[in-house]
């Protein structure tokens, strides 16, 4: 993705997460989901990134995929324009629900949840120094390991299915422009 750059802090420092780990290109797009609906509660939120999505500079970035509306036909343009189809629910059906990276499954998709904690299985809201310290349970350690194993194995077969895509996307729009083929 490219995100404005300016002063920080900006999109890209804010999902970052602050005192927790979450770094996760699902909840960022289920929060930007919420700015462009409008009727997220804001704190549901990571309040960096709400802060974030609502200063000038990134509202304007935002805004200027859907003719500066709102709403859902909205959020499908910036999905629609960054080819992210493959991180909502089934983008052919107009469900563009964000796909839960840490909890979907092979052949299961499963929507992000208002509640989903920010670190893939961080059920209990372990703190990232307890992840890091190794100060956890080994109970904890399997839900962590688990799910940060959907989490990375989800994200690299989206990455691939939408390099896939901009390749297709780059082709079709290229085909036989200055010698490309």
């Amino acid at each position: 993705m490219i995100w404005p750059v300016h002063r920080i802090p900006t999109i890209n420092t804010a999902r970052a997460g602050g005192g927790s780990l979450f770094d996760r290109i699902d909840l960022t797009l289920y929060e930007i989901q919420g700015f462009y609906l409008g009727d997220v509660d804001k704190s549901s939120f990571s309040q960096p990134l709400w802060n974030v999505l609502h200063n000038d500079i990134e509202k304007s970035f935002l805004l200027s995929f859907s003719n500066n509306q709102y709403g859902e036909a909205a959020f499908k343009a910036f999905i629609d324009f960054w080819l992210l189809q493959d991180f909502v629910m089934d983008a052919e059906k107009e469900d563009y629900r964000i796909i839960s990276l840490a909890t979907s499954e092979e052949n299961e998709k499963i929507p992000i949840s208002e509640n989903e904690a920010v670190f893939p299985g961080n059920i209990s809201n372990i703190w990232w120094k307890d992840i890091v310290s190794g100060n956890i349970s080994e109970k904890n350690k399997e839900i962590l390991y688990d799910a940060y194993r959907k989490y990375a194995n989800n994200l690299i077969k989206l990455i691939l299915r939408r390099s896939e895509r901009i390749t297709h996307k780059w082709e079709e729009q290229y085909k036989g422009v200055n010698g490309h083929e």
